[in-house]
């Protein structure tokens, strides 16, 4: 392999402004190349690129709050709060069933979760009482959270309506639904 061109345009990609994890991306992209569908055995011995280590945004109780207030639309308060209290990734609060929650044991079944595997988590109590009121309008099927043509919510549009809540908010932490 021509480790010099490779180099070269490695370069040349850091100097357009590219991440350190995207030079790694080509990196390993051009080295599988070489290896499976070249079949050259020889090694390319560039480094990798360091991949900047930052720390999560973590938000605190009282934001969260905060946060959870500032929504007037009672299915996205929902939505929220249950996320945050049951510790939800956005996929699988988007994909829940009302079949899944079990109100009186606090409990909510996720299925097909990170790594397709079933798992189950609990919620807070001081949510049970909404909660009811949202399932019982609801047969066991329907997703949990869904729009008015009853089709479960995007993962967008739950991101959206964390940023909106976040904005109206006032916190100026660059927070998503994930943190």
């Amino acid at each position: 392999p021509e480790v010099d061109l490779i180099k070269k345009y490695l370069l040349e990609k850091r100097d357009k402004g590219q991440s350190s994890q995207t030079l790694n991306l080509y990196l390993n992209a051009i080295k599988y190349f070489y290896r499976e569908i070249y079949k050259n055995s020889s090694s390319i011995n560039i480094k990798f690129a360091k991949t900047a280590s930052k720390l999560p945004i973590v938000l605190s109780r009282s934001e969260i709050e905060k946060i959870i207030n500032s929504i007037e639309n009672k299915k996205h308060k929902m939505l929220i709060s249950l996320s945050y209290g049951a510790g939800l990734r956005v996929s699988e609060a988007i994909n829940l069933k009302i079949k899944d929650i079990d109100i009186d044991e606090l409990t909510i079944h996720i299925k097909g979760a990170k790594g397709n595997k079933d798992r189950i988590t609990i919620f807070p109590e001081k949510l049970k009482n909404e909660l009811n009121e949202l399932v019982i309008v609801k047969s066991a099927n329907d997703y949990m959270f869904s729009s008015e043509g009853r089709e479960k919510l995007t993962e967008r549009t739950a991101q959206k309506i964390f940023a909106n809540a976040l904005k109206k908010s006032g916190i100026q932490k660059e927070a998503t639904f994930h943190s």
